[in-house]
């Protein structure tokens, strides 16, 4: 991480000091004094500095606890408090944690008086309490604003263990025991063979190319699917020293075999709804919109400015931003969601087979500014995965860059196990092309015919078509050169992907045949794709998706809907069934708004 090393180094101390270990003073150190820097992830740090002082105190030196009281009593938790920072207060997943740390620093220095804002523990206690109900009742009941990320689950697990093991208040540690039972409830539903390979609100390149997940340590460390990929990782570290432990139920989803599991689910709300779910924009609402990455849409941008104005918060630079043209003048579809940030409701689709994976945000903003928003992706294997991406810059650091997120949002949609997806990219655009990551080394066979390119890895099958011409490019991923690019020049393009399996086809020889055999058309920004498994299938950039004769629902899903359970939006409450038996998530005492 760079600078910011100290925030997770020190992590691997927690291990040692659950083992009975020394730990060495350093990292801690380094920890402490970047702390109290308040730079950005200092409240990561504080996070681990809460779990070796709640849980381990008696095990490190006076004076290494006396210098991390020093550092936590001169903290500052929120930003409505004075002094100066360079802290980032306003994601969902910071929310979390900064709610999180303040409320375990008051239960730890009840009596005691704190250096920033005038307040002692306890009020520090009363202050953090309806913070941490709104924040788990704004996901227990509508879903996570950063949906499926491979990246801020880790982040959200970190804050939710602590609370879970910590926390004196019985509903809060229910709340956090309930919402981590959500979280690997959606890992174990969207990853195939402990590949978190499904759409991600949010993500970054390494995570998605190097499978660096931040989430895939605690996902082997609790589900038993994954790989650990990262010598620190902030939750598994968490999980592996706390009390969590996921029901049997949800553990068995992760690697459930059936034949076909079809996962449609949704998450967020539009910010013109929002006041209907008991969430208006307001000033005291403002981190449900800073948190769903809408600053300047209209309805927000008022309390936006005022509450970033009077406690003088960044607030990722908006009108900085602003000035630099995300007001869109120049989108294929304007419209009220100026931030590229925005992540507003979205419907997944989430296919899943013993060979492969497909899953997509359905028609998810088209035409607007993105991020680090990942629309679709198929997973055969560990490494055999493709997508599709406008990229936002040449780089793979940027947000969004060369293959994380999209500079200009495509219109995607699935139907079981075919996609389709269009770019439309504006004429001031500097990238004109749209690009597919396929990673030749990662598939057993590869063939290129008729504008096709077929491949397999192991039984599972997959054939992707550009509607224009193509050619491979080679990426330096660190020291090396791999052909992983399938870029396909022009503004505008559509993408086909289907996926297939041998229990369905046969041998690889039978699949090729049956996809180089498919009639398709491309005809004024719409394709007719004869797809061998699910019929003709229509679609374009506005109007329905249509498959076999039907018109397929891309808006409107419920919470859940899949074999294991059925949830209707809002509701707060998920019913978990297989064949390991029954377990129940109860969220609905958790309020949405303080308001």
């Amino acid at each position: 991480m760079g600078s910011k090393a100290p925030v997770r180094d020190f992590f691997n101390q927690i291990s040692r000091l659950e083992l009975a270990l020394p730990p060495d003073e350093g990292p801690i150190l380094a920890a402490v004094r970047y702390v109290d820097s308040r730079m950005d992830c200092s409240d990561f740090a504080v996070a681990g500095l809460l779990r070796i002082l709640l849980k381990y105190r008696k095990s490190i030196s006076p004076a290494l606890a006396e210098r991390i009281d020093d550092c936590l009593l001169g903290f500052k938790y929120w930003y409505d408090e004075p002094g100066t920072s360079r802290m980032c207060f306003w994601t969902e997943n910071h929310q979390i944690i900064f709610h999180s740390d303040e409320l375990l620093a008051g239960q730890l220095y009840r009596d005691e008086d704190f250096r920033e804002g005038g307040m002692t523990g306890e009020d520090r206690i009363q202050h953090a309490l309806p913070l941490v109900r709104r924040w788990m009742g704004w996901r227990a009941h509508l879903g996570f604003s950063e949906w499926l990320s491979n990246c801020y689950f880790d982040e959200d697990l970190l804050a939710l263990s602590n609370l879970h093991d910590f926390a004196a208040d019985p509903k809060i540690r229910a709340g956090a025991r309930g919402l981590m039972d959500l979280i690997f409830l959606e890992i174990a539903l969207h990853s195939h063979r402990g590949i978190f390979g499904s759409t991600h609100g949010r993500t970054y390149a390494r995570m998605l190319l190097r499978r660096m997940e931040g989430t895939s340590s605690a996902s082997l460390l609790v589900l038993g699917t994954g790989e650990y990929n990262d010598p620190v990782n902030l939750s598994a570290v968490s999980l592996a020293t706390g009390s969590y432990r996921c029901p049997d139920v949800i553990v068995k989803i992760a690697t459930d075999t059936y034949p076909e599991m079809l996962c449609r689910e949704r998450h967020g709300v539009q910010v013109e709804e929002a006041t209907t779910y008991g969430i208006p924009p307001s000033v005291r609402n403002i981190p449900f919109f800073w948190g769903m990455g809408t600053y300047l849409h209209p309805l927000v941008v008022a309390s936006s400015r005022e509450v970033s104005e009077r406690h003088r918060v960044r607030v990722k630079d908006v009108y900085a931003r602003a000035m630099e043209g995300y007001r869109l003048q120049d989108s294929p579809r304007p419209g009220p969601e100026t931030d590229p940030t925005s992540l507003t409701a979205v419907d997944i689709q989430t296919f899943r087979t013993p060979q492969y994976m497909l899953s997509c945000a359905q028609d998810y903003r088209p035409g607007r500014r993105g991020y680090q928003q990942h629309i679709w992706q198929a997973t055969l294997d560990s490494g055999a995965i493709v997508f599709t991406n406008h990229p936002g810059s040449m780089d793979d650091t940027s947000r969004p860059n060369f293959w994380a997120g999209n500079g200009w949002l495509p219109r995607a949609a699935q139907s079981h196990n075919i996609l389709i997806c269009i770019h439309r990219i504006p004429g001031s655009d500097r990238l004109p092309f749209s690009h597919a990551y396929f990673p030749r080394v990662a598939f057993d066979s590869i063939v290129e015919e008729s504008g096709w390119i077929i491949a397999a890895r192991g039984d599972g099958y997959l054939a992707l078509r550009s509607q224009g011409t193509y050619q491979w490019h080679t990426w330096r991923d660190h020291s090396s050169e791999r052909e992983v690019e399938v870029r396909a020049e022009g503004r505008e393009n559509i993408w086909i992907c289907e996926v297939g399996d041998k229990a369905n086809w046969g041998s690889f020889q039978s699949f090729r045949e049956v996809i180089l055999n498919s009639q398709v058309a491309f005809d004024r920004g719409r394709v007719f794709y004869e797809s061998p498994t699910r019929g003709m299938v229509e679609f374009g950039w506005e109007g329905p998706f249509v498959v076999g004769e039907k018109e397929i629902p891309i808006h409107g899903y419920p919470r859940f809907d899949n074999p294991y359970c059925q949830t209707d939006f809002g509701e707060g409450r998920v019913e978990i069934r297989n064949s390991k038996g029954f377990h129940y998530i109860d969220l609905r005492n958790m309020a949405r708004s303080s308001s």
